[in-house]
């Protein structure tokens, strides 16, 4: 077997049941904390960053992770961080970053980076957890999904999964971006559509609107 590498961005808790949650930013983290948080999570580590797999893979721990449609969490991400002025968006140095400003270069300049050391808000989600997790939720089903995940660690189930940290109003939509775009987009993202299920769409399909609604709502 392989040894993995990467590392991730880890909350452990042991009490009232192991598990580990490998965090991916712009899915709900903020919401998903605040609720481990207020039901009584006893917190080994609460906001890991950045850290390797230990040699046994937390073999007895629960591991979930919580994973957002593409298109979605890049437009929240670049809404969030390039548009609002969010902190931790990994634009210091760069020159001239008010071209970011423009999705289209954005995007441009995203594809021209190593995957793997593009900043965690925009990284492909695929690098952000491990091959093997037991429960990957979706930020379109957060509440579901979350409660899920309480009712398997032991802790209680909430009748209202609160969301946290909104992003706010979109800047953009799918249809606005330009095909070429889209392609770029496409092909970062590949993994992340494949390994987690989301549908991907050209621009020609884009251009009719052929594609269901993607959920936007709050970025954490």
């Amino acid at each position: 077997m392989i040894a993995d590498t990467k590392r991730y961005n880890i909350t452990l808790v042991n009490q009232p049941s192991p598990f580990v949650w490998f965090r991916v930013a712009k899915t709900g983290t903020r919401t998903v904390l605040k609720v481990l948080r207020e039901s009584g999570a006893a917190f080994v580590s609460e906001e890991g960053h950045q850290l390797p797999l230990p040699k046994c893979g937390f073999q007895n721990y629960f591991k979930f992770t919580f994973v957002r449609n593409p298109y979605d969490r890049l437009i929240s991400g670049w809404t969030n961080k390039v548009i609002n002025g969010g902190s931790g968006g990994g634009l210091q140095g760069i020159k001239s970053p008010e071209r970011l400003m423009n999705f289209d270069y954005f995007v441009d300049w995203l594809i021209n980076q190593n995957p793997n050391e593009i900043n965690i808000h925009y990284r492909p989600q695929a690098l952000l957890v491990p091959p093997e997790v037991d429960f990957t939720g979706r930020t379109e089903s957060i509440e579901r999904d979350l409660q899920f995940v309480l009712s398997q660690v032991g802790l209680d189930v909430r009748q209202r999964i609160p969301h946290e940290n909104s992003t706010g109003p979109r800047r953009i939509n799918l249809i606005d971006i330009k095909s070429s775009t889209i392609k770029s987009i496409n092909i970062l993202y590949r993994e992340d559509f494949e390994r987690f299920d989301y549908p991907i769409f050209n621009g020609t399909q884009v251009r009719k609107n052929i594609f269901p609604k993607i959920v936007s709502g709050y970025a954490k």
